[in-house]
C-alpha cells in the first residue's frame, strides 16, 4: 500500500483484530485502510436517512422538556460501514462523524 491514497480511496484509520497493526491507542490496535469514496458516500447516506426516520419518530417534548436536537456520533468500521458507538464503547482515539438533526 502506498503512503498517498488514490483520488477515489479515502483513508481510515480503524480498530483492528491484531492482523496488520500499524499503532496502539490505549490498548486497542488500529490499521489503516483504504475506502472506496464512492461507496462511503453510500454508507453515509444510508446512515443519515436511518437516523433521520428515528429521529423523526421522537416525541417534540418529553415533561416540560422540549427536543430541539438530537446529536449522534459515529464512527467508519473497517469495511466502511457508519455505526453508532454504544454506550461503554472503548476506543481510546477521537474523531468520527458527527450529526446534528434539528427539528424544522
Amino acid at each position: 500500500m502506498s503512503d498517498s491514497p488514490e483520488e477515489n480511496k479515502m483513508t481510515v484509520i480503524t480498530l483492528d483484530d491484531g492482523d496488520g497493526a500499524i499503532r496502539s491507542i490505549g490498548d486497542n490496535l488500529t490499521k489503516r485502510i483504504e475506502i472506496d469514496v464512492d461507496q462511503l458516500a453510500i454508507n453515509v447516506n444510508l446512515f443519515i436517512t436511518q437516523m433521520s426516520e428515528i429521529v423523526a419518530k421522537s416525541p417534540d417534548a418529553v415533561g416540560n422538556f422540549s427536543l430541539k436536537e438530537v446529536e449522534v456520533s459515529a464512527e467508519i468500521n473497517g469495511k466502511g460501514q457508519v455505526v453508532l458507538w454504544g454506550v461503554g464503547g472503548e476506543i481510546g482515539a477521537a474523531g468520527g462523524l458527527k450529526f446534528i438533526f434539528k427539528r424544522e
